[in-house]
This record gives C-alpha cells, structure tokens and sequence, in this order.
C-alpha cells in the first residue's frame, strides 16, 4: 500500500483532537507508561514539530526497514503495542519543556495549527519522520491521527486507537 492511495479521515486531528485535549488533567495517570500527562502532551507537540518541519530529524533506520514499518502503520489496522520502545525516545521521561501543563498544551496546539499551515502552503511537501522515513500531508494525518489516539487512550480519554483510512 503506498501512502498516496490512503483516504484519511481528517476530523480527529482537526476537530476532535481539542475535545479529547480539554478532558486531560494535569494529574491524570497513564493506564500504562511512564509519561506524565504533560510528558504525553509534549510528545506529542515534538511530532507535531516534525511534521510541520520546525525540528528535523534525520531517519535513524535503513530504508528497508523504514518501507517495512511503514507498511505495517499504514497497511495493517493493527494498534500500536502499548509500551512500545523506541530508541529515539528516552526510557526515562526527560524533564518537561514547559513550566505548566496548560503552556504544553497551548505550544501543542501551535505546533498543530503550524502543522496545517505548513501543509497548506505546500501541499507537495514531504518532512521525514525518524522510523517512517518521508510522509506528505496524507501519511502525517494518518500517523498523527493513530499516534495521538494511541496516546489519548493511553490516558484512558478514548477506548483504543483511531485508524483512519
């Protein structure tokens, strides 16, 4: 299945997403994981940044391996394992960016509302995303949509994850 041929539902990371946001407490605990909310929250806000180009990565595996990954995130409706490692990402939560939950949440809503941005005035665009290798718009709205339900359930705000295509 190649990205281009993907038909993804755009209302969870357009609309939706704010609806799940404004449900999650600073202290809510993750159903699994050790990110805090505020980690989560800006975790999410560091792919966000990668999609929209603000912070580039360099692919951190081989392309046989990234068109491997790829097909099993776009191809397969599989949910992401919860727990999932990935070597990019510390084991141990690194400090928060941000002195408050609510300033995580409104440089998360930036990053998004610069994601969108970035994409409209370049709809040909392509940002590289570490493990996935080079997305467009499509395969972004795809992968943020599942990463961020992913994560959204994780703190027990939507029973599991969106796929949407």
């Amino acid at each position: 299945m190649d990205i281009k041929d993907l038909k993804p539902d755009t209302q969870f990371i357009t609309t939706d997403i704010w609806n799940y946001l404004d449900q999650l407490k600073p202290d809510q605990k993750p159903l699994w994981g050790k990110m805090s909310a505020q980690h989560m929250v800006e975790h999410l806000m560091m792919l966000f940044n990668v999609s929209n180009g603000v912070v580039t990565l360099d692919l951190t595996v081989p392309e046989e391996m990234c068109n491997k990954l790829r097909r099993h995130t776009f191809q397969y409706k599989n949910p992401f394992p919860k727990n999932l490692r990935v070597g990019i990402i510390p084991e141990k939560p690194a400090p928060c960016l941000y002195e408050t939950f609510e300033e995580s949440k409104a440089k998360l809503k930036e990053a998004i509302d610069i994601f969108h941005s970035y994409f409209e005035a370049d709809p040909e665009a392509m940002t590289t995303h570490p493990l996935l290798g080079d997305l467009n718009y499509t395969g972004w709205i795809c992968f943020q949509t599942k990463h961020t339900s992913h994560h959204f359930s994780q703190f027990g705000l939507m029973e599991g994850e969106i796929t949407p295509w």
